[in-house]
């Protein structure tokens, strides 16, 4: 059955930890409660041992309730008889938010009458006594949907069910508790943990960080060890031990060695004492005056371990396995178990860093919190995120490795519209497949498949011969038009063109008029990159004109796109040869408002002809006056495809359709800028110059007539 405790907020995860430490099952917690599994013995356990929960809820059931008589139905159908007897009495009350029906009498009227009906039903009586001991029911509607509790605490938790009279106080006890747990042992400890770390160098302080985390959460993990068990292996080993000491002294005794009696006192006087047993004791004329036999036999009784350790990896494999088998794998571990130590980013110092700093410095606690909640019985690998909000580690369980990813907040709302995206459309074409997933409010994960013989397409062109790649590029644009665009097809709406052109132009080169690190570089006529002179964005004023780019616009085809079609997200199998096979998509991105396939040649062409990729690796940009400078590595593969592409694209749309394309990948350089100003500030200019070279080509293309009427191509 399902538990639920509800608690002050900001106390959630306090309570969490708790019920973790009771070993319940599948702990999640919410805004103002914390749900798990649990039976009947659970729920007197959560009664007496809980210290910052308000109370303990079982409950009964959930359903919709947009309406008076969907919550009459529902709580109708509910088995009232299996908890509240013929003559109990049963009081009700409850809270609704963001809810339709959302006054609290009416609903507790309907609640009472609807179970007190299926109460006199079953026990055939029309008025129900109600005489005996009370049972509290509680009802909770948020956003429409009903749940139904049974109180199972009675008096709240603070007086524990023994205190007969409750007088005032400036705090309740389970307050109280709650602050001396997150107070005084929580955030003072890690916030001296980082003060003392950051005493040091970078590389200490990570090192520090590490150490004190694994320390603290080691603490944590004792919850779960068994004290019966521990008191146990306690008294074995120090048995054990004594026996051994034993049996050493009677041995010497034995051999003759000790002239006299040979006890547990003297094997430690022997062992640990003030003239403790050396190499020179042990010796012919040694300080022990022990015989020849006796001596060889204390010798032994120190290598016979040594021997043993050296002995085990000697054994045959099937019986190392078995002893090995005693240490449970990660991947079989009790759900909801965190394995603290490999939560952590393994590779790259600067994601362990960065998290640590948040963790330590008490800075986005939610981020933390729901990290670890979603990150458990994993170990995190490397982080593969790119521009966007979200996340992508690649991580292992111990049995498989695959790709998390996950994002918090309005982020976590789009990568939920990414993963619905990647469902409703599985079936229609090559997409990477989905192996769990999790949502919930102000959060979305999920897992895909990792393969070994799988690339991006970046490195896949860039260890192939250019020609495989052209075919897999051609392969996908005809996979989507005929799979995606074609059987989505709907006309373009100019109201969402002209939002699209004032969301997504107008309101980017604002910000990058506005951005402080730009705002010297945007005065300029002309900014030189790389040593080569270029006519600055406020120069090329007609490129980003409403009124061409409305009529230019409305020509597009408009339908259900993959919104991101960079050539990062388009992931090829090293194993396969045919090109049809041979590939696969990930990372959609929706909310483009003007949906139209050509937002997504627009984006494989900001790979393919502004080198994004080649960017992206280039770590850092010097920017003086009016001057850019980068190394800015490009390959003959990338203009090879380029000019490939290109073509497939002129006879596909036609040469006013390449136009659209080419200028929607100017719209997606001016997208690119609010991430790289708000994430990537050292490297901004940089981006800033891919913009300028990308409009600049774009202008040149316009004024020599490349996409000249005549030259156009019907589209069928």
């Amino acid at each position: 059955m399902t538990l639920t405790v509800p608690c002050l907020f900001g106390l959630e995860s306090l309570v969490a930890d708790e019920m973790r430490r009771l070993d319940l099952k599948n702990v999640r917690a919410e805004n103002g409660r914390v749900h798990c599994e649990g039976t009947l013995a659970d729920i007197a356990r959560l009664n007496v041992n809980l210290r910052c929960g308000a109370r303990v809820l079982m409950e009964l059931g959930s359903f919709p309730a947009r309406d008076f008589e969907a919550l009459f139905q529902g709580v109708y159908a509910l088995p009232w008889e299996n908890y509240i007897p013929r003559d109990g009495e049963f009081p009700v009350k409850g809270y609704s938010l963001n809810s339709q029906l959302h006054s609290v009498p009416a609903c507790q009227s309907i609640v009472k009458k609807a179970s007190a009906k299926r109460l006199g039903e079953k026990y055939g009586v029309e008025t129900l006594p109600e005489s005996g001991s009370r049972y509290q029911i509680q009802f909770s509607i948020i956003k429409d949907v009903a749940t139904l509790y049974l109180d199972t605490s009675g008096e709240g938790l603070y007086k524990r069910g023994y205190r007969a009279h409750n007088n005032g106080a400036p705090l309740r006890e389970t307050l109280a508790a709650a602050l001396v747990l997150v107070v005084l042992l929580r955030d003072l400890l890690k916030r001296c943990c980082l003060a003392v770390c950051s005493i040091f160098n970078d590389t200490i302080k990570l090192d520090g960080l590490v150490f004190c985390w694994s320390l603290i959460n080691t603490f944590k993990d004792l919850r779960r060890v068994n004290l019966w068990r521990l008191l146990l292996n306690t008294v074995l080993m120090w048995g054990a031990y004594l026996a051994s000491y034993a049996v050493l002294g009677q041995a010497i005794i034995a051999c003759g060695g000790a002239g006299g009696s040979f006890g547990l006192v003297e094997v430690f006087n022997m062992l640990f004492g003030v003239k403790s047993v050396d190499v020179t004791s042990l010796g012919v004329a040694g300080s022990l005056g022990l015989s020849d036999a006796a001596r060889g036999l204390v010798i032994a009784w120190f290598l016979l371990p040594l021997a043993v350790m050296f002995a085990a990896p000697l054994l045959p494999e099937h019986l190392r396995a078995a002893l090995n088998g005693a240490a449970e794998p990660i991947a079989n571990r009790e759900a909801g178990q965190e394995n603290y130590l490999n939560l952590l980013p393994q590779v790259d110092p600067r994601d362990r860093g960065a998290f640590l700093n948040q963790y330590f410095s008490l800075q986005n606690k939610a981020y933390v919190a729901k990290f670890i909640e979603i990150n458990q019985n994993i170990t995190i690998l490397q982080d593969y995120s790119a521009g966007s909000n979200a996340t992508t580690m690649l991580c292992t369980d111990g049995a498989a490795t695959f790709y998390r990813k996950y994002a918090f907040g309005a982020d976590g709302a789009k990568l939920a519209e990414q993963l619905a995206w990647l469902r409703r459309n599985a079936a229609r074409l090559p997409l990477c497949e989905i192996l769990r997933e999790g949502t919930g409010e102000g959060y979305c994960w999920y897992d895909m498949t990792y393969s070994g013989s799988a690339v991006g397409l970046f490195r896949y062109i860039h260890s192939n011969p250019p020609g495989k790649s052209a075919a897999i590029l051609r392969s996908v644009l005809r996979a989507l038009d005929e799979q995606l665009y074609r059987p989505t097809a709907r006309p373009a709406d100019p109201e969402k063109i002209e939002e699209y052109l004032n969301k997504k132009m107008d309101a980017n080169l604002e910000k990058i008029r506005d951005a402080r690190i730009l705002k010297e570089l945007w005065n300029y006529d002309r900014i030189w990159i790389n040593g080569r002179s270029y006519r600055n964005l406020k120069e090329l004023g007609r490129l980003f004109d409403h009124n061409a780019l409305r009529t230019l616009f409305a020509a597009d085809p408009v339908a259900d796109i993959h919104g991101d079609l960079t050539v990062e997200n388009i992931i090829c199998r090293t194993d396969v040869e045919n090109p049809d096979k041979a590939w696969y998509i990930i990372d959609p991105n929706t909310g483009n408002l003007h949906d139209s396939p050509y937002l997504d040649y627009g984006k494989l062409l900001q790979s393919l002809h502004g080198g994004y990729e080649f960017m992206m690796m280039t770590p850092r940009c010097t920017v003086q006056e009016n001057h850019i400078d980068f190394q800015l590595t490009r390959s003959a593969a990338y203009d090879t495809l380029f000019e490939a592409v290109c073509d497939d694209l002129r006879t596909r749309c036609g040469a006013a359709g390449l136009h659209s394309i080419l200028a929607h990948e100017l719209i997606h350089w001016l997208r690119l800028m609010p991430y790289k100003l708000n994430k990537d500030k050292k490297r901004a200019p940089m981006f800033y110059a891919g913009l300028v070279m990308v409009a600049n080509d774009l202008n040149t293309w316009e004024n020599e007539g490349k996409f000249d009427e005549k030259a156009r191509t019907d589209r069928r």
